[in-house]
């Protein structure tokens, strides 16, 4: 098997993570958790707010997609909070990352971990409707995150209905997976509508979750805005045709909200 080059990076920092859990376990942080969330859920404005915190540092995605399975997930995890060199460390997991990627029982894998410490962050988006329609945008642009103000505003994109119900559909299957195996642990929940797409409401939702987590509060702060224009005919040149399809499934009632 030949590596790229980012993939041997990858590797090595796998490797260089099991050293910490081998011979530096003992510098653990204290304060652990995980962002358990799928894609275009607020996940990276997320991040943002809890790094703003100077005891927290909140890593991304750190079992990728495009990448073979990890030899010791765990051992992998906990290497990387030591290597942190935080008093509180987490990263983010999709669900498919653990089930379909790592091949793991998802359940027993955060169940594991919260028997050691982790706490849950279960982040999640209501509207599943504008969060496939945010996916199709950031892979049509090749661009997931913005700090200019309204980026779309001076464009328009078509949108494929069938990838869009399909894509819908798919996060629809995960979301109700990811309900499942979060229902019997402890776990903190975070709307993306409710706590995090009004900036006035970051500081309130921040200081619930370095509630959860046991630390003191401190201002946060994010130059992220958010992608997409509240109205969808703003920016969807086919929008017409999407309402009309989406108003005969049950997701219709994610067009008003």
């Amino acid at each position: 098997m030949v590596y790229s080059f980012k993939e041997i990076r990858k590797r090595k920092r796998e490797i260089i993570a099991y050293y910490y859990n081998y011979f530096e376990y003992n510098k653990m942080p204290d304060k652990k958790f995980i962002i358990f969330a799928q894609g275009r859920t607020g996940s990276t404005l997320l991040y943002e707010l809890l790094n703003s915190h100077p005891q927290v540092f909140c890593d991304k995605e750190i079992f990728w997609d495009n990448f073979p399975k990890f030899i010791f997930p765990k051992l992998y995890a906990q290497g990387l909070a030591i290597k942190s060199k935080h008093q509180v460390y987490g990263f983010h997991v999709k669900i498919h990352q653990l089930t379909m990627i790592q091949k793991l029982n998802a359940k027993k894998f955060l169940t594991e971990l919260s028997s050691q410490g982790w706490k849950i962050i279960f982040l999640t988006r209501n509207n599943l409707l504008k969060q496939a329609i945010s996916r199709i945008i950031a892979r049509q642009r090749n661009q997931w995150f913005d700090r200019k103000e309204n980026p779309l505003s001076q464009l328009n994109f078509v949108i494929n209905c069938d990838d869009l119900l399909e894509k819908i559909k798919e996060q629809e299957t995960l979301q109700y997976q990811e309900k499942k195996i979060i229902q019997d642990l402890s776990h903190l929940p975070i709307f993306y509508e409710r706590d995090l797409i009004k900036k006035e409401k970051h500081q309130y939702t921040l200081n619930r979750i370095f509630d959860f987590l046991d630390i003191p509060s401190m201002s946060v702060n994010s130059t992220l805005v958010k992608t997409t224009p509240e109205y969808l005919s703003s920016f969807i040149s086919n929008y017409q045709e999407i309402k009309n399809i989406i108003n005969q499934t049950r997701y219709a009632k994610f067009l008003d909200e």
